[in-house]
Formats: C-alpha cells, sequence, structure tokens
C-alpha cells in the first residue's frame, strides 16, 4: 500500500511541475527592445537612401559608363568590373569608387562594403583627359545579381587638388 501512496505521490508532482511550467520556454539571453530594431532599421534604411541619392553626381570628374558583375573563374562568387572615363580637362592619377547592388530578391546583396547593398575600390592608375580605362575588383558576392548604382566617390589629380563627391 505504501507504495501505491508513493507513486501516486510522485505522479501528482510530475503533473504539477508538467502542467505549470512550460517546456518550450526560450533560452535565456539578451533580448533587444522593438525601438531598438526600429532604430537600427531606420539607420540602414537612412544610410541606403543618401548612399543612393545622386545630387552633384553631374559634378564628377570622371564618370562611371558602364558597370557589371561576372563570375570568378576559381569560384561561384562575383567579381565587379567597372568602365569610367575622365571627362575633366586634368590628368587624374587616383580614384575612389562606390557601388550598390541587389540580389536576385531585389534586396540589398553582399558587396564588400559596412552596409548591405554597398561596395568600394580605388585604382591609381594615371587618366589623361577624355581617356577611358577599366578595373575588376573581387568582391566575393555569392548573392549579388545586379549593379544599380556606381559612381566615383574621390578623384585626385596629378596637381595634387582633389575633388569629393557630397563633401
Amino acid at each position: 500500500m505504501k507504495v501505491v501512496y508513493i507513486l501516486g505521490g510522485v505522479l501528482a508532482v510530475g503533473a504539477l511541475i508538467f502542467f505549470t511550467k512550460p517546456y518550450w520556454e526560450p533560452a535565456p539571453g539578451p533580448k533587444k527592445e522593438q525601438s531598438e530594431f526600429e532604430a537600427d532599421s531606420i539607420q540602414k534604411i537612412s544610410y541606403v537612401k543618401r548612399y543612393l541619392d545622386t545630387t552633384g553626381i553631374a559634378a564628377a570628374p570622371v564618370k562611371v559608363t558602364r558597370s557589371w558583375l561576372s563570375k570568378d573563374d576559381s569560384s561561384k562568387r562575383f567579381n565587379i568590373h567597372l568602365v569610367y572615363k575622365n571627362v575633366s580637362n586634368k590628368k587624374v592619377d587616383g580614384i575612389r569608387f562606390e557601388w550598390y547592388g541587389v540580389d536576385s530578391a531585389g534586396g540589398p546583396a553582399q558587396l564588400g562594403g559596412g552596409i548591405d547593398g554597398t561596395g568600394k575600390g580605388s585604382t591609381d592608375i594615371l587618366l589623361k583627359p577624355g581617356d577611358s580605362a577599366g578595373m575588376c575588383w573581387k568582391i566575393y558576392s555569392q548573392d549579388a545579381k545586379k549593379i544599380t548604382m556606381s559612381r566615383a566617390s574621390e578623384v585626385y589629380f596629378v596637381d595634387g587638388t582633389k575633388w569629393k563627391f557630397r563633401k
């Protein structure tokens, strides 16, 4: 009879524990408040909007005339190619570029920049007025589908002067 009482007690305690404490509780850890997520999203959106804003690009001394992606020969990753032209009347000896691209779903792709969708590259090839050149950068992107914007962000001239997009 003692066994029945002990067994009944164990079952009662087990049922009490089972039905009062859910077994699917999430793992403890730091939780971000909703406002933090919203702030992060707003900050990224405003950065991308500013990044895609081309106001003032018409004054650029170097124009990107063509940009495209190609698969790397040794992997399934993509490289970016830019063709650009010196439209100024000065010799250029350095250029910094920036670009933005999307994946197949239209979202920002991983292009090697600090923020998704963005990327940067530079060259120090001498470019005379009216000359064009091209460059390829290994960006190691696996999800890039299309480059939607590319531009010169800084141009360095042989005479020591510098042009900067959005000072």
